[in-house]
This record gives structure tokens, C-alpha cells and sequence, in this order.
């Protein structure tokens, strides 16, 4: 996958997160989600949420899941945030 070839790539990531998510693999939509995190840029970050939140609403059956790589995301987000 592109993601592997590509590590330095948060769409790539993201992608794969996806993917792992609609397959069932949990734990690897959730780790490719943090690597997604941490390659996104601070301006990235937020339209990654969003497209997140818009997934909910085209797939349904995996809104369980998205919220989980949403929190996942953000919860990354947070501990790499600079401090004042």
C-alpha cells in the first residue's frame, strides 16, 4: 500500500485507516490513524476531523469505528500540540 511507501504521508495513512476499518482490523485503522496524525500538518489537521465526521453520515455501519479513529486522531493531536 501506498502508505508503506510513503510513511512521511497522512492521506496515505488516513486511507489505510479507512480501509483497515472497513475490513474489521481495528487495531490497525487505529494505528494508521496516529501515523496519519503524526504526518499531518497543524492546517491539515482539522479537515482530516471533518472528513471523519462526513464519513459518518456515507457509511453508517462504520460510524462506531469512525468516532473511534476521530478520538484516536484527536487525541494524538493533542499530546504533539506545542504549549505555550
Amino acid at each position: 500500500m501506498r502508505a508503506g511507501l510513503e510513511p512521511d504521508d497522512p492521506e496515505a495513512h488516513f486511507i489505510h485507516s479507512i480501509a483497515a476499518l472497513a475490513a474489521h482490523l481495528d487495531q490497525e485503522a487505529e494505528d494508521a490513524m496516529v501515523r496519519c496524525a503524526d504526518a499531518s500538518n497543524s492546517w491539515d489537521r482539522p479537515t482530516r476531523t471533518r472528513q471523519l465526521t462526513r464519513l459518518m453520515a456515507v457509511r453508517p455501519n462504520l460510524t462506531d469505528g469512525l468516532m473511534r479513529l476521530r478520538q484516536a486522531f484527536v487525541a494524538r493531536w493533542d499530546t504533539t500540540r506545542v504549549r505555550p
